[in-house]
């Protein structure tokens, strides 16, 4: 049985969550192992989970950045999205360079926002793997506009190679050493990097980017009641009156 439970949202804050689906996100430890893609997704879910209350949308890149999903409270939509419509390549980038991606891409993103929001955040999920880009751009985009800040998580390790269908590792790729990358990206944007193993602290700077703010609500959701003991004894009473029936017959 399910209780219902109001369910909230935020009228000033959004958050989007863009993830780099260049081919290098394909990169793993192992040809069984996870993803740096998988593992971004994932976190995208458990970030998203610690701010249940601000609509969160999803946008994808490499050359170009894409939206899959304008920011929602329905946390099972954006779940949803994240398994069903984020995949490598899914759109290819328009150009065909062995390093696609850039950050330049990210700069159109602040349109995505609602107008008159005043915490919007940006969180980017990627390896950090960009052609050179326009910090400029960016400055401009995401480093100075008011209420955006830009909090950027890296996934990624020197020991990983994209596989093949055979499980071989393919040689075009090498991963990329993005050190240089990632500290023009966070001076531009004005906003922390965090490893993968940091995800904690990167969940509470996004929760700090939002703060606090005003709530409407917007429905009821239902939560699961512990009811089995119930239903397991309300079966057995027909049984045992039928029980004592037969034994009166007999």
């Amino acid at each position: 049985m399910r209780e219902p439970q109001a369910r909230y949202t935020r009228t000033d804050a959004e958050t989007i969550f863009a993830l780099d689906i260049s081919r290098s996100m394909l990169a793993a430890a192992s040809p069984a192992g996870p993803t740096r893609l998988d593992r971004a997704k994932a976190a995208a879910k458990t970030i998203r989970a610690a701010i249940p209350d601000v609509p969160a949308g999803i946008a994808t890149f490499t050359d170009r950045a894409l939206p899959n999903l304008f920011p929602t409270s329905a946390e099972g939509v954006f779940s949803a999205t994240i398994d069903r419509s984020v995949g490598v390549d899914r759109p290819p980038p328009v150009g065909s360079a062995l390093t696609v991606t850039t950050f330049d891409a990210l700069a159109t993103l602040r349109g995505y926002f609602r107008p008159g929001r005043r915490h919007r955040l940006l969180v980017v999920l990627s390896d950090g793997e960009s052609r050179d880009f326009s910090a400029s751009l960016l400055r401009a985009t995401l480093g100075r506009a008011p209420g955006l800040q830009t909090v950027l998580v890296r996934f990624a390790s020197s020991n990983e190679r994209v596989f093949g269908r055979e499980g071989l590792p393919e040689t075009d790729y090498r991963p990329e050493s993005t050190a240089e990358t990632i500290r023009r990206f966070a001076q531009a944007t004005k906003g922390p990097v965090f490893e993968e193993g940091r995800l904690g602290q990167a969940e509470a700077a996004v929760k700090e980017g939002v703060e606090r703010g005003p709530r409407v609500r917007i429905g009821v959701a239902s939560t699961p009641t512990q009811l089995a003991p119930v239903f397991v004894l309300a079966a057995f009473i027909p049984l045992g009156v039928n029980l004592g029936k037969s034994e009166l017959s007999a």
